[in-house]
């Protein structure tokens, strides 16, 4: 089976596809002959003269095979749109959403062309072309989209398989089968002509949302230790807070000159609130982890999310996890030297210090806000995506 890859893996790995051909027994001198030519292009064909083994339900199979087939090729002669059979079989193909393509090799205009083929492009048969210049012809139909048809015969064959094993989520699809699962479902959104199944489409919202569950726990231990964490930094911060610093120890950050980082220190000594900062700043080291186990998590969310569907706000998403991991490496330098200047050393770099914390609160909110709209805009995908008719 046919692994989800990208488009270009896709098409260029024609060997993992099947073209499934249905005839009328009438046209089999032609069909034999254009088998060979389709199987010298490197595809695999399945025709019922020898694929089906005497002992298996024929029908069952022929129905099985078109399952598997990621294109539907129908021989569109006088006789086989007389054969019943092969009404059944377009019926099935169609019913799937597969890839139809009508080969007409005899005159047209003395074929009455079911209403479903109506509306899908023929290829003609030439018979005053050559061989090779009509195989061609037929190879550039069968090329065109072909990725999104193989991913739809992959999913399909999954679908069904899950279906099967009561839907056990072991079976569900992850990490980039599921980016390009997504991919091939927002296609379908675009362009009407092209149908999903019922079952393949549970198929990969279910996928989405264990794993959506499954990396919504670390993010949520995140936000909820950096919650509480912030929450404990604030009672304790609170005793900083002074006519001189009314903002507490974010004074102390800003403070751009020594005149400014003295003078908070002097109110602090002689209030005996050096202690309570020094403590402060040592427990900060916590709340860095915190903050950078919350917006690691949640970037490599959307970084994944979004890998597919929109690239530029995976790409936002990655240059900020990079910026994130350096500003808390910059927030641990900061209170180095916050936690020296506390025990009285001078270190003349306090204008270093407060660039540092503006760069920290920058970051700190564009990533907030990102990832509000992050998570405003995948609910409204999800509902987008959820919202496509399905076949009954």
């Amino acid at each position: 089976m046919f692994g989800l890859s990208s488009k270009k893996t896709a098409i260029n790995n024609l060997a993992f596809m099947q073209i499934f051909i249905s005839y009328s027994r009438g046209d089999k001198l032609f069909v034999e002959t254009l088998t060979a030519g389709i199987k010298g292009l490197g595809y695999k064909v399945w025709i019922d003269t020898k694929d089906i083994l005497p002992s298996t339900e024929w029908l069952q199979m022929i129905l099985d095979a078109i399952d598997q087939s990621s294109v539907f090729l129908i021989i569109i002669s006088e006789k086989s749109i007389a054969s019943e059979m092969c009404l059944k079989e377009i019926k099935q193909a169609a019913d799937l959403g597969k890839k139809i393509i009508p080969l007409v090799i005899g005159d047209a205009s003395k074929i009455a062309m079911p209403e479903t083929l109506k509306k899908i492009q023929w290829v003609t048969w030439n018979k005053g072309d050559s061989f090779s210049d009509n195989l061609n012809l037929l190879n550039s139909a069968i090329k065109a989209d072909l990725d999104w048809h193989i991913l739809h015969t992959t999913l399909l064959m999954q679908s069904r398989f899950w279906k099967k094993n009561d839907e056990t989520k072991d079976i569900l699809l992850r990490g980039n089968m599921l980016l390009n699962a997504e991919t091939w479902i927002d296609d379908s959104i675009r362009d009407k002509n092209k149908l999903i199944t019922h079952d393949q489409q549970q198929f990969i919202l279910k996928s989405r949302k264990t794993i959506a569950r499954q990396n919504l726990l670390p993010i949520l231990n995140g936000l909820a230790l950096m919650i509480l964490m912030a929450f404990i930094l604030s009672q304790m911060g609170a005793v900083l807070k002074t006519i001189v610093s009314p903002a507490g120890i974010l004074n102390l950050e800003l403070a751009a000159k020594p005149q400014e980082a003295n003078f908070i220190l002097s109110s602090w000594h002689s209030n005996g609130l050096i202690s309570t900062a020094y403590t402060l700043v040592q427990a900060d080291f916590i709340f860095i982890y915190t903050y950078l186990l919350f917006f690691i998590y949640s970037l490599k969310y959307f970084t994944q999310y979004f890998k597919r569907r929109k690239k530029l706000l995976s790409r936002i998403a990655s240059f900020l996890f990079y910026m994130v991991v350096l500003v808390a490496c910059c927030d641990v330098l900061e209170n180095f030297f916050l936690m020296m200047i506390l025990n009285g050393q001078h270190i003349p770099i306090f204008r270093f210090i407060s660039i540092l914390s503006i760069v920290k609160f920058a970051v700190s909110f564009a990533c907030s806000f990102y990832l509000i709209f992050s998570l405003t805009y995948s609910i409204l995908l999800k509902r987008r995506i959820e919202a496509i008719e399905t076949i009954d």
